[in-house]
């Protein structure tokens, strides 16, 4: 089923604490911010806010709280510009956490390094770990990082830690331990203990 919210394109999802789907759009009819929730129970999509930043190929996690934070993406796909006449311009590293209770976005400053095209996983002990993707203007996916950071959302602090064995992007990323991921790229895979 499709929805009629938003265009499906280089979208980030992650599930809410109460079974529905978060889902932040990226979207080429001038409202590139916008976001939506599934609701398998009764199969509908609903129209909530729009993000601060437009934004392709970011990530979203939820948070313990019931929370979701967005990381990194950028606002130029290719040769496309979201509307910048709407939303703050996107650097690759800025961060928002939407709150589904209020339908709210709140900015939580920046990524150490700008990246789109990473991933994000929520960690045992609430903080979420971000790693690699690319970090060029738009996207470029020939400037890759190793960088990995820590999100706490106590303090809404990004903090760096170990960078990674390999440079990659588009990515899978699934936590196997308390302080281990599991990686696997098309440049091959990597167990990484943060």
């Amino acid at each position: 089923r499709n929805s009629k919210n938003i265009y499906n394109f280089k979208v980030a999802m992650t599930l809410l604490n109460d079974g529905r789907v978060y889902i932040a759009g990226a979207n080429y009819d001038g409202n590139p911010g916008n976001a939506e929730i599934y609701d398998p129970k009764t199969n509908t999509f609903t129209k909530v806010a729009d993000q601060l930043y437009p934004r392709f190929c970011r990530s979203a996690v939820t948070l313990k709280d019931g929370r979701v934070l967005l990381t990194g993406g950028t606002d130029t796909y290719y040769s496309y510009s979201l509307n910048k006449d709407k939303y703050k311009p996107s650097d690759n590293g800025n961060a928002e956490i939407y709150d589904p209770k209020t339908d709210t976005y709140t900015s939580v400053g920046s990524l150490n390094v700008k990246r789109c095209y990473h991933s994000s996983i929520l960690l045992s002990n609430g903080k979420v770990l971000i790693v690699n993707g690319a970090k060029g203007p738009g996207g470029a996916t020939d400037q890759e990082t190793r960088k990995a950071e820590l999100f706490d959302p106590k303090t809404n602090k990004f903090r760096i830690i170990s960078s990674t064995k390999l440079e990659r992007w588009a990515f899978n990323l699934e936590k196997i331990s308390d302080n281990k991921v599991l990686i696997n790229s098309y440049n091959g895979w990597e167990i990484y203990q943060y």
